[in-house]
């Protein structure tokens, strides 16, 4: 890029070449498929199991969910787990860390409140773990994204 940038350049390369760089960024950042999560899974903070967030898609690596905001950052738990909303379905005690958190839309009738889509990588998963989150997506998705 800095090579372009000290030279006059159409515009057309330029496009190219940030494309270029965009799309080897976000190669090497996804490492495995993602899948659109059926309605009524949630991921459930460690500290307030009544509180629940609607999973947007998961991975074997991680998931996004979508949250309200209400004028304050949410702050990181501790842990989550992952429920369907019959509850026969929990993976427990999954640590995890916040890679994106990004607004989706702006409330327009409360300008204090945003809906924002979180991703976030799972720590290392115990064996048992691995085999369920692979056992809910087979089972509690729609479809894979990429």
């Amino acid at each position: 890029i800095t090579e372009i940038l000290a030279k006059p350049v159409r515009m057309n390369d330029l496009a190219k070449t940030v494309r270029k760089v965009l799309d080897s960024v976000s190669a090497d950042r996804r490492k495995s498929r993602r899948f659109i999560a059926d309605e009524n899974t949630f991921v459930i903070p460690s500290t307030d199991s009544r509180v629940r967030f609607d999973i947007i898609d998961i991975s074997e690596k991680g998931l996004a969910f979508r949250y309200y905001r209400n004028g304050k950052p949410m702050e990181d738990f501790n842990k989550i787990s992952i429920m369907t909303a019959d509850e026969k379905f929990i993976i427990g005690d999954i640590a995890y860390e916040t890679v994106s958190d990004i607004e989706l839309f702006e409330d327009l009738d409360s300008m204090d409140v945003s809906v924002r889509r979180r991703g976030i990588k799972f720590d290392p998963l115990t064996p048992l773990q691995q085999k369920m989150v692979g056992y809910f997506i087979e089972n509690h998705t729609s479809g894979a994204i990429n």
